[in-house]
């Protein structure tokens, strides 16, 4: 093992500047925010989804009240 002197030290670079916390928090209530949006249109387009199918469900007794209700007909009845 050999022995020297030290001709030059240049220290290690600093870390950058340390998070911001706030700036951290803030983007963490935006991101609650936004998800809490989703949600609720997400929740009133199934309500809405739901009123359609309920509208089309009655248009469709509606168009069958006229209709028949015995027993559908059989190719070999029709000879």
């Amino acid at each position: 093992m050999q022995l020297g002197k030290v001709l030059f030290h240049e220290p290690p670079p600093k870390p950058a500047k340390a998070p911001d916390l706030d700036r951290a928090s803030q983007l963490l209530k935006e991101d609650a925010e936004r998800r809490e949006s989703l949600f609720k249109q997400s929740a009133e387009d199934e309500k809405m989804k739901s009123e359609l199918l309920e509208r089309r469900f009655r248009e469709a007794i509606e168009k069958t009240k006229d209709q028949p209700t015995g027993p559908p007909l059989k190719e070999i009845d029709l000879d």
